[in-house]
């Protein structure tokens, strides 16, 4: 099962990018919040993946937030305070409802090889992709991905290259996105080094 739908947000608005405003993207604005609040230390940060329109609209409820309702979604990882109906709000207008009404999951969950919904309707009726040596049928939002999914590795040529990051200890190349994200990636934690942590203390 997913991790909390808070801790999901977080990892969305720290790793988001957008349009440039005030000369600096969301994930700096955001970083920059959480630093003035004294939530994150100095360090480095990964600002490089893409957002949705739910991202964008918890943005807007995460920076009309105060210091107390940041450190207690990103320390305790529950939303208080005007983040409640405000995340509830941008969860209802921009989600995914399964098909038997049972719950509205995040946009980002549909078509993403989980079966969130009880009855499996967010994975229903996804574009799929079948290996041409026949060795697995995957999604279309899993070629060029990054990871190797099909025993000939046809899911992952023609791509646009990766810049990945070696872990010190040589066991991995990760993508370098995943480098000072808040979460170590490298079984030695050497993508986290020098990096900004949450002070939560």
């Amino acid at each position: 099962m997913r991790g909390s739908l808070v801790s999901l947000i977080l990892a969305a608005l720290v790793l988001a990018s957008c349009s440039k405003k005030d000369d600096k993207s969301l994930c700096e604005r955001y970083v920059d919040l959480l630093r003035s609040c004294d939530i994150v230390t100095a360090g480095n940060v990964s600002c490089g993946m893409e957002h949705d329109a739910q991202t964008l609209c918890e943005a807007d409820c995460v920076f009309a937030a105060t210091c107390d309702e940041l450190f207690q979604l990103t320390c305790a990882g529950t939303p208080t305070g005007s983040l409640v109906p405000c995340f509830d709000a941008c969860l209802s207008t921009h989600g995914f409802t399964c098909a038997d009404g049972s719950e509205t999951l995040p946009m980002g969950w549909q078509c993403d090889a989980w079966e969130d919904c009880a009855d499996g309707s967010d994975e229903a009726g996804c574009a799929t992709y079948d290996c041409p040596d026949g060795s697995a049928t995957i999604l279309e939002t899993e070629l060029c991905d990054g990871f190797v999914d099909c025993d000939d590795e046809t899911d992952e040529l023609g791509c646009p290259s990766f810049s990945t990051f070696r872990c010190h200890d040589g066991s991995y190349d990760i993508p370098r996105e995943w480098v000072c994200d808040f979460e170590p990636d490298c079984p030695d934690g050497s993508d986290e080094l020098g990096c900004a942590t949450f002070n939560c203390d």
